[in-house]
């Protein structure tokens, strides 16, 4: 994952439990930060349909990079989050979100 990734995980991928009130809140709240820019609806690797949100920045190597996240519009769980080279570049890496919630079990070495 690059530096401009992981930086951009972070912003667009609030962490923990959050109620969908709060979730709601901080997605309204980056929707507004600089660079941050609507795709409107989008597919994520796994083919499932969702709005996408896109943000381009220079990464901490010197480079520029793209970071998209899709949001299932009625949850606001994020979908997926692609990395991409440069604006409409390669994508260069994912993280699909397949479940999401707590739990009282660890997770298990794949």
């Amino acid at each position: 994952m690059s530096d401009l990734a992981a930086g951009h995980r972070g912003l667009f991928q609030p962490e923990g439990p959050l109620s969908p009130t709060v979730r709601a809140a901080v997605y309204r709240m980056l929707a507004d930060l600089p660079g941050v820019q609507s795709l409107g609806q989008a597919t994520d690797p796994k083919g499932r349909q969702g709005q996408a949100f896109t943000r381009t920045a220079d990464g901490l190597d010197g480079g520029m990079g793209t970071s998209r996240i899709i949001l299932d519009p009625e949850t606001g769980q994020s979908l997926a989050l692609e990395s991409y080279e440069r604006p409409g570049g390669t994508r260069t890496g994912y993280t699909a979100v397949l479940t999401s919630g707590p739990t009282d079990t660890p997770p298990t070495a794949s």
